[in-house]
């Protein structure tokens, strides 16, 4: 790696798309399938940005009420209260190596309750700054908005990863997505590298799957990822049963998609990123 870590946000202003189903995977992924040059496994922090807090409930296997009732610190404590560090936020999950920020509901209250405070779109990147050298990737999973929990997030990332469905592609949405991009790397030191994939893929039409590459490869150029998601059940059942699509027991093909998914990401980064 180029850097010593890399902060992941994942985002994209439509939801139901994934995005949470592929960040966890993606951590999953991360621990379990790669490792770093020394042959010791990767530490990720998982921070959950949103307010339905569905990272949380998946990665710790609790109820939003039992994480209120043992957790101090969330994600709405540590951006509105000044004297809370990210390391007093940050808990262990049932996954070995990946530690979550987590958030519950009132995370989706953060945008206001912050309005009035001076550079409110920098308090992520400025709260989680001394704890970055603990891990060696920070995945964000966004919610689907264009609030100041978002911007958050892109003025705290290095990458943002935006997964797409085949169905809702359009240019506009694409082009509304980019310009949000391109209006936070107008106020950043160093621009976001921005990859966009396909998600949810119904194997089945292939011609329109193939017509939506080659829309996205035209826009997006090497931007655009061809490595995807398909529209497979066990994404849904792993989680309902504990697991991830990478230990999923009964059936790995999620493990293969989300491993060659993660390596194609990595090498983007090995190229890319200074």
């Amino acid at each position: 790696m180029k850097k010593d870590v890399i902060v992941i946000a994942i985002y994209n202003n439509k939801g139901g798309i994934g995005k949470s189903t592929f960040a966890i995977n993606l951590l999953h992924s991360l621990v379990t399938d790669f490792k770093r040059e020394d042959g010791t496994p990767y530490r990720c922090l998982a921070i959950d940005n949103d307010g339905q807090s569905n990272a949380t409930l998946t990665l710790t296997g609790k109820s939003e009420d039992e994480i209120s009732e043992t957790t101090e610190n969330t994600m709405f404590n540590l951006m509105t209260d000044e004297d809370v560090l990210a390391k007093d936020c940050v808990i262990n999950t049932k996954f070995e190596n990946i530690f979550l920020i987590p958030a519950t509901d009132d995370h989706s209250d953060t945008p206001d309750a912050i309005s009035n405070e001076m550079d409110n779109t920098r308090i992520m990147k400025e709260k989680i700054a001394p704890i970055k050298s603990e891990y060696d990737f920070i995945v964000i999973d966004c919610a689907p908005t264009k609030d100041r929990n978002v911007y958050n997030a892109l003025f705290a990332a290095d990458i943002v990863l935006s997964p797409m469905e085949t169905q809702l592609f359009s240019r506009v949405g694409l082009r509304n997505l980019l310009k949000q991009v391109n209006k936070v790397n107008k106020k950043r030191e160093t621009p976001l590298l921005h990859y966009v994939f396909l998600s949810k893929v119904d194997n089945r039409q292939k011609t329109n799957n193939q017509k939506v590459k080659e829309n996205l490869q035209t826009v997006l150029l090497d931007d655009f990822i061809d490595k995807g998601i398909s529209l497979l059940s066990l994404y849904v059942k792993s989680l309902d049963e504990g697991y991830t699509a990478i230990n999923y027991p009964s059936d790995n093909r999620g493990k293969i998609e989300i491993r060659d998914l993660t390596q194609k990401i990595l090498e983007k980064i090995n190229e890319e990123l200074i």
